[in-house]
C-alpha cells in the first residue's frame, strides 16, 4: 500500500496518509466525526522525500494497512520551515463540501497590459 507524504497548513502539520491527494483533501474538509472540519490546504510532498522521511518512523504499521487509520500525524513543529521546496510537488486546496482543486508548479507568466492595484 502507498503511503503518501502531505504538508498540512491548517493546522501546520507533517502528515502520512494511504489516502491519495484527491481522497485524502475530501477526507480533511468534511472530517470524521471527532475532528474539524472545513477549507483545507495542503501539499503532496514528492514520493523520494516520503521514502526518506518515513523511513525515520517505526510506529506507521497500522497505517500500512490501511484498516485502522486514515492518516498519523508524524509532526507539528516547525513543519512548514523545515520542509525543503523542492520536496513539494503540489498544492491542493480543499471546499468545505470535498471538493480539491490542485495546483501544479508552473513558471511564472505575467500577463502584458495594465495592471490594476489595490485602490483601482
Amino acid at each position: 500500500m502507498t503511503i503518501y507524504l502531505y504538508l498540512s497548513l491548517i493546522p501546520e502539520a507533517l502528515v502520512a496518509s494511504h489516502l491519495p491527494p484527491d481522497e485524502y483533501g475530501e477526507y480533511l474538509a468534511l472530517g470524521p466525526k471527532k475532528r474539524s472540519q472545513g477549507q483545507a490546504i495542503f501539499f503532496k510532498l514528492s514520493d523520494e522525500y516520503a521514502q526518506k522521511k518515513l523511513e525515520k518512523f517505526k510506529g506507521l504499521e497500522e497505517l500500512k494497512d490501511g484498516r485502522l487509520r486514515r492518516s498519523a500525524y508524524i509532526s507539528v513543529y516547525r513543519v512548514l520551515e523545515k520542509t525543503p521546496p523542492e520536496a513539494i510537488e503540489s498544492m491542493h486546496l480543499a471546499t468545505n463540501d470535498g471538493h480539491v482543486l490542485v495546483l501544479n508548479p508552473a513558471e511564472y507568466k505575467p500577463m502584458p497590459g495594465p495592471r490594476f492595484h489595490l485602490y483601482q
